[in-house]
């Protein structure tokens, strides 16, 4: 499959790859101790997939600084029972340089799922990707694989026995963001903290969860005050002075925690053991955590890498109290990060997980945003309604002066001003700093 983009040409092959689990034999007997995932006979097809052009999105000047590319191309999927199709591709390559696409499929990030007896429809495969300051690309053929998986509807995300649940997604990372003057609104950037994050859960065969990891990074600072990054696994956030609201833990029972922090310029790390009630210091000082003054905040400058990154495992004590059946694989967030102020002993929640609190301001501007993607963030005092123009339509749908809202608002963070330069980019933000 070629995909090609006016003035950066890239060549991107696409796998298709078809599995079925079949029943488990032992000498013509079904194993007893084996897990039989599906009968013999589930078949699937998948077919249309032609080239594909990314062109550049309205707005956008074909090889300019922050320019976006998008394109779609369209496709059959064909089966005889429940199946997934998974997307994942690598980074488009030219050299040492890197574009980083987004996939999706019908608006679903990386994934189709085609549940019940059978399915015959069409879909479309959506391709887009920035580009970063304009010396940050080198001119001519990018190329890059893309791999549609079709496998079983079976174990949660597909497949037989234990399974991985990622988010956002498989090596990928989210961002979080926060504006630190609560309860003012300040100046609207959202670059006071900046923080990567990644999860992994760990599914037993009976679709019990039993084991997660995270990893945090810092990667922007651009506040005066200094903070603390706490995680809250039970729901709580003790000792709030402004934070009433309990929300429902991430997993049920005792576990084993372990939270390690490393600096990865000098090798350097230490390993602490916490309880699922604690609020856990992923940073406790982000003054040390990302640098002192300023950092990663002024668009078109040289990034700067920040060696601190932040590992939590979490051995769960009894899988039998955490079915699949909530958190993220149930469409639900229950992860809750919490920006300490230490100046102002306030304490202020993603407005994802904590939409009460006063947890954003009467127009709208929430002080915690989570961003499922790695994101261009805006540059020190440039607004976020000017670096993103939906993030307006956003805030209207969260005051409830609209109470319908477009996708391009729903997803305002796929959409920045054309050829900003209130932008801070990276062609790679999260591996310049990761190991």
């Amino acid at each position: 499959m070629k995909i090609l983009i006016p003035g950066l040409l890239v060549l991107a092959a696409t796998d298709l790859q078809a599995q079925t689990l079949g029943s488990i034999h032992n000498g013509g007997q079904v194993d007893d101790n084996a897990t039989v995932c599906m009968s013999v006979g589930l078949a699937a097809s998948l077919t249309g997939l032609d080239n594909l052009t990314l062109s550049p999105v309205a707005g956008s000047v074909s090889g300019s600084a922050s320019a976006r590319y998008a394109g779609s191309d369209s496709f059959h999927l064909s089966s005889n029972g429940s199946v997934t199709v998974l997307v994942s591709g690598s980074g488009l390559q030219n050299g040492n340089y890197t574009l980083k696409p987004q996939y999706s499929v019908d608006g679903n990030p990386d994934r189709l799922v085609a549940s019940g007896d059978g399915h015959d429809a069409d879909h479309t495969l959506q391709v887009s990707t920035m580009l970063g300051g304009i010396s940050s690309q080198k001119a001519g053929a990018y190329t890059g694989t893309v791999t549609l998986t079709v496998t079983p509807e079976i174990g949660g995300l597909a497949g037989c026995g234990d399974f991985t649940n990622y988010y956002p997604r498989k090596e990928a990372w989210s961002i979080m963001a926060w504006e630190d003057l609560y309860p003012s609104a300040g100046d609207k950037d959202y670059n006071d903290m900046v923080v990567a994050m990644r999860i992994a859960e760990d599914y037993n065969s009976q679709n019990q969860l039993k084991h997660i990891s995270m990893d945090f990074i810092p990667l922007a600072r651009g506040a005066g005050y200094n903070h603390s990054l706490l995680l809250s696994l039970d729901g709580s956030v003790d000792g709030s002075k402004n934070i009433t609201t309990k929300t429902s833990p991430v997993f049920f029972g005792d576990a084993q925690i372990s939270m390690t922090q490393e600096n990865t310029v000098t090798g350097v790390s230490t390993t602490q053991m916490f309880t699922a009630s604690q609020n856990i210091p992923v940073f406790g000082n982000t003054l040390a955590a990302a640098g002192a003054g300023y950092v990663n905040v002024t668009a078109l400058k040289p990034w700067v890498d920040v060696p601190m990154i932040t590992h939590l495992n979490i051995d769960i004590a009894d899988p039998t109290l955490n079915p699949a059946t909530r958190g993220l694989l149930a469409g639900e967030f229950l992860y809750r990060p919490v920006l300490h102020v230490i100046n102002t002993n306030q304490d202020i929640d993603l407005f994802q997980l904590n939409q009460a609190d006063k947890m954003k301001t009467t127009d709208g501007y929430p002080f915690g945003l989570l961003v499922p993607m790695e994101w261009a963030w805006p540059a020190e005092r440039a607004s976020i309604d000017t670096a993103y123009p939906y993030f307006k339509e956003y805030r209207q749908w969260l005051t409830g002066k609209t109470t319908s809202i477009s996708e391009q608002g729903m997803n305002w963070f796929n959409f920045p001003a054309a050829n900003s330069t209130n932008l801070v980019v990276h062609p790679d933000i999260v591996t310049a700093v990761t190991p």
